[in-house]
């Protein structure tokens, strides 16, 4: 795993986290991996160094996945963002990005990672445009957004099959996910 402190790729933990977030919310709903229970959605948009992985909108995933040799692998055990588009569809008008970062708070083969704590990562404020159909049903357009999380960040792993395993609950939402993993 990355130290948080590392520079993968050239960018921090915390940009690639909104490089990860503008990749999921530019997918629209019906093709987003992070409604797919059993994978086949895994390589939707991916590209460059890191290839990553969903949690779910609440639930468990049981998925399994073809990455290429070579990717690092980005994910995150719970995490939550928020733009300005969305935020007007839950009644509340926020103006600056101290407003969205204030309202957002919220085992890899086998081996457990221990102090998760050490691994929670605010991003950037980062920009993005949600397409039609998109998985928080507001208006598409541009907007900005930030996000806040437990993330894991692995260097890549040897080709062959591993296991990715990971958890994470917050105020009543649960988030489950099981990769089988063949690295190719």
């Amino acid at each position: 795993m990355y130290s948080l402190d590392s520079m993968p790729f050239g960018k921090s933990w915390g940009e690639w986290t909104a490089r990860w977030w503008q990749w999921m919310l530019s997918i629209p709903k019906g093709n987003n991996p992070v409604d797919d229970k059993i994978g086949q959605k895994s390589t939707q948009s991916q590209s460059g160094p890191v290839w990553f992985l969903t949690g779910t909108n609440g639930g468990q995933a049981d998925r399994e996945c073809t990455i290429p040799a070579g990717k690092a692998i980005l994910g995150a055990c719970i995490n939550d963002s928020l733009t300005f588009l969305e935020s007007q569809n839950i009644n509340t008008q926020f103006n600056t990005v101290e407003d969205l970062r204030t309202s957002v708070k919220n085992e890899i083969d086998g081996t457990t990672i221990r102090d998760l704590e050490k691994f929670r990562v605010k991003s950037p404020e980062f920009s993005v445009t949600l397409p039609d159909n998109n998985i928080y049903d507001v208006e598409p357009g541009p907007t900005q957004g930030v996000s806040d999380g437990y993330w894991f960040f692995l260097e890549p792993l040897p080709v062959g099959k591993h296991q990715i395993h990971f958890r994470g609950k917050s105020q009543g939402f649960n988030n489950e996910v099981k990769y089988s993993i063949n690295v190719q």
